[in-house]
C-alpha cells in the first residue's frame, strides 16, 4: 500500500495538469468555429441559434418573409434566401460598475472563402422575427423572452440574407459581426 500512495498522486497530478490551461472561460472568444458558440463582438456576446436555406414557398418559412416584396420571385437557381438566427447577450451586471446599456451590432455580413461578401436584405417593422439593433440593458437579451422570435421554435432573430448559390459552394462562410461601440468585430462559421 505505502507504493500506491506515490503513484495515486503522480496519477493525479498527470490528469490536473492538462486541465490547469483552461482558464476560467471569462476570455472573450472572437471567433467559433460552428454556431452554437457565443462570440464577442464589441461589449456584447452573439450566439448563432441555427442558420439555414429559407423557401418562400414553404410554409414553414413564409412568416419570415413579411414585408419581403417579391421574395417568391427573389428566389432562383442562382440567388438562395438563407436565415441565420441570433441571440444576443449583455452579460455586464446592473451592480458592476462595468454594467451598462449597450447598443447591439446594426452591421452584419456573409462572407465566403473567395472573399466574396453579401449584406443582409433589410426587414420592415412588421416583420416579428427580424434582427433589430437595440439597446440592450445589462443582463439581458435579445430577442426578449415574450418576443415571437425567441417563442418560436428557433429562439433567435432572423437576418435575412440572398446569397448566390457560388458562395455557398464556396463554404466555409462566416458571419461577420461588426459592433457598434468600435471594439473588436467576431466572426463565426455558419453550418450550411
Amino acid at each position: 500500500m505505502p507504493r500506491l500512495r506515490p503513484a495515486l498522486a503522480l496519477l493525479a497530478l498527470a490528469l490536473t495538469v492538462p486541465f490547469a490551461a483552461c482558464g476560467d472561460g471569462q476570455d472573450p472568444v472572437q471567433h467559433a468555429a460552428t454556431e452554437g458558440v457565443y462570440v464577442t463582438a464589441g461589449q456584447l456576446k452573439y450566439q448563432v441559434q441555427v442558420s439555414r436555406k429559407l423557401n418562400p414557398y414553404d410554409v414553414e418559412d413564409r412568416d419570415y418573409f413579411t414585408g419581403v416584396e417579391d421574395a417568391k420571385a427573389q428566389q432562383t437557381d442562382v440567388d438562395q434566401w438563407y436565415g441565420v438566427f441570433i441571440r444576443v447577450e449583455n452579460r455586464t451586471d446592473k451592480g458592476d460598475s462595468d454594467g451598462k446599456t449597450i447598443q447591439s451590432a446594426s452591421q452584419f455580413t456573409i462572407k465566403d472563402t473567395t472573399g466574396a461578401v453579401v449584406k443582409p436584405t433589410t426587414l420592415p417593422s412588421t416583420n416579428v422575427f427580424a434582427y433589430r439593433s437595440t439597446p440592450i440593458i445589462p443582463g439581458d437579451h435579445f430577442p426578449p423572452a415574450s418576443s415571437a422570435a425567441a417563442s418560436a421554435p428557433i429562439g433567435g432573430a432572423l437576418i435575412l440574407f440572398k446569397v448566390p448559390q457560388t458562395m455557398l459552394d464556396n463554404r466555409p462562410t462566416q458571419l461577420v459581426i461588426k459592433p457598434v461601440d468600435g471594439g473588436d468585430e467576431a466572426t463565426i462559421t455558419l453550418d450550411v
